[in-house]
């Protein structure tokens, strides 16, 4: 159980989730939720436990009010917002909410979250088990430094706004999609496969519609971690097979699995199989990381190490960057992360497995 905010209709099935303070610590049954007369609003457990707490006591909050737009404010005597929901987002954005220039809030839903950081414009991270954020994706439509960037939207469509506080990129405003309808109800989430969404109320046909999805209308969903499974290949936004050491399989399911590597007690020696012109989210974009080498001393390296699973090679370069994760979902028409300025070098994946 938690404490949040949904946006509803007339009917219960139409509401929709868009704020939770205790997402990562849920309370139990009888759990309470309290606003203080020092201006602290609590939740605790029956025990008496604070699980979340908008650390408000003493600093002059004397009501609290949930806005018509959706965002939840503690207000002192003047009106003045002493604290905001929309300045703590969950998975998603509500009209008018943001994401800030310096990284100090985000968007999280499991293992993906989405923020603003002073480079790019929009960075998507994966995180696997226990291994560091890994970026799948960035966005360079826009340059220049973001104070914030935020969801808009109106009767006629939605999309992003761009608050620049430089003083010679202006601010924009990029409008992704027009439905047809009145779009007012609208809000911007990044769902659990890592793609991010708009979700909009069509009053004629009384249901919340997903009205544009960044992966594939801006990118291929090829470049989606998880779209393919663990092991999948990928094109055209499609999972078209499974590959193995005899070559792809005609067909992909979601049983599709890497074969079995060496373990590192084993006596068995490592093979590997290649998949030419394919390349996969899951791997560095950074040129430090690649090692100019030849393709025989890669194998070499990636045999040594228990954690590898393969390898990704710069067959225009001669380079080489080793794989210590699950690779996830591969592609062969992997056209780069970023949206303009960057031509992405030609890859080769060679496979790892048990000879």
């Amino acid at each position: 159980m938690g404490f949040g905010i949904s946006g509803a209709q007339a009917s219960k099935d139409l509401r929709r989730w868009v704020w939770t303070a205790n997402s990562n610590r849920p309370v139990g049954e009888n759990a309470t939720l309290t606003f203080g007369r020092n201006g602290n609003l609590f939740l605790a457990n029956t025990d008496g436990r604070v699980v979340w707490q908008t650390k408000t006591a003493n600093k002059n909050v004397t009501d609290i009010e949930l806005l018509s737009n959706g965002n939840l404010v503690l207000l002192d005597k003047n009106g003045g917002f002493v604290w905001q929901s929309f300045d703590y987002p969950t998975d998603t954005l509500l009209n008018g909410q943001a994401i800030n220039g310096d990284g100090s809030n985000k968007l999280v839903s499991g293992s993906y979250s989405m923020v603003v950081d002073w480079q790019y414009y929009l960075t998507f991270s994966f995180k696997y088990k226990k291994e560091p954020l890994f970026i799948y994706h960035t966005s360079t439509y826009f340059f220049g430094d973001f104070a914030k960037v935020s969801f808009f939207t109106n009767s006629k469509g939605f999309g992003l706004f761009y608050e620049t506080t430089s003083d010679t990129v202006r601010s924009e405003k990029h409008v992704w999609a027009q439905p047809g309808y009145d779009t007012t109800l609208s809000m911007l989430r990044l769902d659990k496969d890592g793609n991010l969404r708009v979700y909009t109320y069509n009053g004629y046909a009384n249901t919340w519609e997903d009205t544009f999805s960044y992966f594939p209308s801006m990118q291929s969903e090829c470049n989606l971690p998880e779209k393919c499974g663990v092991f999948g290949l990928c094109k055209n936004s499609k999972c078209v097979s499974c590959p193995s050491s005899k070559g792809l399989m005609d067909s992909w399911s979601k049983e599709c699995n890497r074969e079995k590597i060496p373990l590192c007690n084993s006596s068995k020696l490592a093979d590997y199989y290649k998949l030419e012109d394919v390349s996969s989210t899951m791997r560095s974009f950074k040129d430090r990381d690649y090692k100019k080498m030849t393709i025989d001393e890669c194998k070499m390296i990636c045999s040594k190490d228990c954690k590898c699973t393969g390898f990704f090679y710069r067959k225009n370069e001669d380079s080489c960057l080793v794989a210590t994760t699950e690779i996830f979902t591969l592609t062969s028409d992997y056209n780069g992360r970023h949206e303009i300025g960057i031509i992405d070098p030609e890859f080769d994946t060679y496979i790892k497995y048990a000879k």
